[in-house]
């Protein structure tokens, strides 16, 4: 429904007779003949390497065409439409001056169908803007031609007069220009109005090609601007200036296509307000050897649904760098009337050779939900860098199929000596990873999997992803979580070493996990594990999710899960916090099933809480040692309702156990063991004195004493009473007031009171 007005304009307004007739600004007032409209020079004026034509009407149907010529001499055609009516352009516009450009102004509308094309030797411009600006001073203005000043100067802007500049539609339109040439739109709002049609089973780079609306520019340049206030768009070498206090317009593709692909470098610009994806795509496929190539995206609020932003490397050229800037939000959704099985991805990768491109994204707030992604860099040497000012939330998975929603990092290739690790790097005032979001770095190669870093002042992980049956059966889960992780290789590279798993750097002043939710570092290879560094004011993790046979205990991990001979160690925790409480079934836990259990290293000044909650190295097979446990400075710590401190081995050494705290209370069912099945324990610690909770329960005295001569009893207590009743029969606790043997003297009066539980106390009044 959001485009039926538009839909109904077009309709309308491609039915009309096509009419290309020269107004009487540069020349005479000529009614063209079609259905081949020839525009030669001498319908125009030439200024220096500028040919400049301006028409009254200029409308083509699908079966017409419209050839621009002139002398060689020419390097742009500008043409103008100044009749107050928009151009409906249904046929094909033809240039066969070699190289030249073309300018395409029209202030009052265009409109492109099914069946337009160009055919043109340079460039393409289309631009609803009121004028354009000739180098500094000079102007061909197309709502006021009077005010024109032609110059021999390049075109340098375009120019607009109004709040509410006319827009550019596409209706299941097919533009593209030659290899290496750029393709713009600018003007107020920019609509792909595309065909809506089934996925069905295709993937990939079939799904793109039937896309109804597509911009192509071959190793070249797509421009899409959408204003909606008067000022100028200045083209330039890295992207689209705005005037200053310029407002975007709306951007809306639907079933549409921008593709610069090629074998040369390719580069796509967007700037507006609001842009709206719906099963649309951004597509850079560099198949050659340049590097240069870029996507630059700027707008106040962008919305994916079912859509992509790629960037594609096949030979020795890096793909694309992706940078996106949003002032407001940024929404990444699948399909949402499930049509589509499509989820909504911002990637750059590779299965070259190449390096990889770097991903930039700036917003107030993120979101990304139903499986949608953002990284997917089968990469090294490549960097994603994510700032939000406000609230980054990452949840859920894709309706149909087995996808977390997340922001990933992947080495998926052998490494090479040049090969650096890459980096992903999170920033935001809130971080929300629930239902199975999940941040990671991945390695199922030779090379590292890099390292995550997360900055925030609130973090929260919570929930597992929903139970999955697959095409197969399986049963599936996964936890929320922040992870790093290393797979073991294919068997057609066994000889080749896996990569390290990749590291994990979190600084926040809240953390807390919930409901399975885990940071986690995890090799399943003969990669080691890498490390966790945390920097927080307080850690809270608490419970745990079961769902069918996994248990997801929410807390820190850092595991070798793999029974190999030469499995990986796994890698180190290191904690800085004031606070740490872990409840029900919490853990910080550093395990292995065939190798040495990693360190945990924790600094903190005031509180280390375990109520059934634990902190553990253990070795659960093999000769490795348990890994050790420094716990330095707290005030406290406490261990309760089963709280353990254990450096477990089973054919190795034990761990050793360090605890120095100012006060260490434990309860009759914690536990903190050093132990091992067959090999030697290891030692315990524990420099602070040793308090047992039981033991710390103190019983009152039963003395009181004398008070009647210091509290003058006021009159207005006169008549008052004081009761304690119990039940006959019932025995007196610790808790149950007891009568006293005497009451202090009133006003020289003692009243008696019998000592029996249950009899009425009463205090004599005041005499007047």
């Amino acid at each position: 429904m959001k485009y039926l007005l538009t839909i109904l304009l077009l309709i309308t307004t491609l039915s009309s007779n096509a009419e290309v007739i020269t107004d009487s600004t540069l020349g005479q007032n000529i009614n063209l003949p079609g259905p081949d409209f020839q525009i030669g020079a001498d319908l125009g004026q030439q200024h220096g390497s500028n040919l400049l034509h301006s028409f009254q009407d200029f409308n083509l149907n699908s079966s017409e065409s419209a050839t621009f010529s002139g002398p060689n001499s020419v390097q742009n055609i500008i043409s103008r439409v100044t009749g107050g009516n928009p151009s409906n352009i249904d046929g094909l516009i033809r240039s066969t001056i070699p190289n030249a450009d073309m300018y395409f102004l029209n202030p009052y509308g265009i409109m492109f169908g099914p069946n337009a094309k160009l055919d043109v030797q340079g460039s393409f411009h289309a631009s609803t803007a009121d004028y354009l600006r000739l180098g500094e001073n000079g102007r061909f203005d197309a709502r006021y031609p009077g005010d024109s000043l032609l110059t021999v100067a390049p075109i340098e802007a375009f120019g607009f007069l109004t709040n509410n500049p006319a827009s550019i539609e596409l209706n299941d339109s097919k533009l593209s220009v030659s290899e290496g040439k750029t393709l713009s739109l600018i003007g107020g709002n920019l609509n792909g109005n595309g065909t809506h049609f089934s996925t069905g089973e295709k993937q990939g780079i079939e799904i793109l090609e039937k896309m109804s609306v597509s911009l192509s520019a071959e190793s070249g340049r797509i421009n899409l601007a959408s204003v909606a206030s008067n000022g100028e768009v200045i083209p330039t070498t890295t992207g689209l200036d705005f005037s200053e206090l310029f407002q975007g317009g709306q951007i809306n593709l639907d079933h549409s296509l921008l593709d610069t692909s090629g074998n040369g470098k390719g580069q796509i610009f967007i700037k507006g307000g609001d842009i709206d994806m719906f099963t649309s795509w951004a597509f850079i496929h560099i198949l050659g050897e340049h590097s240069n190539s870029f996507m630059q995206i700027q707008a106040d609020n962008l919305r994916l649904e079912a859509s992509g932003i790629i960037s594609l490397s096949g030979g020795a050229g890096k793909s694309a760098d992706i940078d996106i800037k949003i002032s407001g939000i940024i929404e990444m959704l699948p399909d949402q009337n499930d049509i589509f099985s499509e989820n909504s991805t911002i990637e750059t990768d590779s299965y070259g050779i190449s390096d990889f491109g770097n991903i930039k994204l700036e917003a107030k707030q993120l979101s990304l939900e139903g499986g949608s992604q953002i990284g997917l860099s089968l990469s090294e040497n490549s960097t994603t860098s994510i700032k939000i000012v406000d609230t980054l939330r990452i949840s859920g998975q894709h309706p149909d199929y087995n996808l977390p929603s997340g922001i990933f990092k992947t080495a998926q290739r052998l490494r090479t000596k040049s090969e650096k690790d890459s980096l992903l790097e999170i920033e935001a005032n809130r971080i929300e990873i629930l239902d199975g979001g999940q941040i990671s770095v991945l390695t199922v190669a030779s090379g590292n999997g890099g390292t995550v870093v997360v900055k925030a002042k609130e973090l929260i992980v919570s929930g597992i992803l929903k139970s999955y049956t697959g095409k197969n059966g399986n049963f599936i889960a996964l936890p929320s979580a922040i992870g790093a992780q290393s797979l073991a290789l294919p068997t057609s590279v066994k000889d080749n070493k896996a990569g390290d798993s990749g590291n994990i750097v979190i600084e926040a002043e809240n953390i807390w996990l919930r409901n399975g939710g885990q940071i986690t570092n995890t090799t399943r290879s003969d990669g080691k594990g890498g490390y966790i560094e945390l920097i927080t004011n307080e850690l809270i993790a608490e419970g745990q999710q079961k769902t069918g046979n996994f248990t997801f205990n929410s807390g820190l991990a850092s595991n070798s899960l793999s029974e190999e001979a030469n499995a990986g160690n796994a890698g180190n925790i290191k904690l800085q916090a004031n606070r740490i409480i872990l409840k029900d079934n919490a853990e910080i836990a550093t395990t292995t099933a065939n190798a040495t259990g990693g360190n945990i290293m924790i600094t903190i000044p005031n509180l280390v809480y375990l109520q059934d909650g634990s902190i553990t190295t253990s070795v659960q097979g093999g000769s490795g040692d348990g890994g050790n446990i420094l716990i330095e400075n707290p005030q406290l710590i406490v261990l309760n309702s089963k709280g353990q401190i254990k450096a477990q081995a089973d054919a190795g050494h034990g761990g050793n156990i360090n605890l120095k705290s100012d006060h260490l209370i434990t309860s009759p069912n914690s536990q903190i063991s050093a132990s091992s099945r067959l090999g030697l324990d290891g030692n315990v610690k524990i420099e602070s004195p040793d308090m047992d909770i039981e033991g710390a329960l103190v019983t009152l005295k039963g003395e009181f004493k004398e008070a009647s001569d210091q509290i003058k009893r006021p009159c207005s207590m006169r008549g008052s009473s004081f009761f304690v009743k119990k039940i006959n029969g019932s025995p007196q606790t610790p808790y149950d007031y007891q009568p006293a043997q005497y009451l202090p003297e009133i006003d020289n009066k003692v009243k008696t009171v019998s000592k029996n539980s249950g009899e009425k106390l009463a205090f004599s009044t005041c005499k007047k």
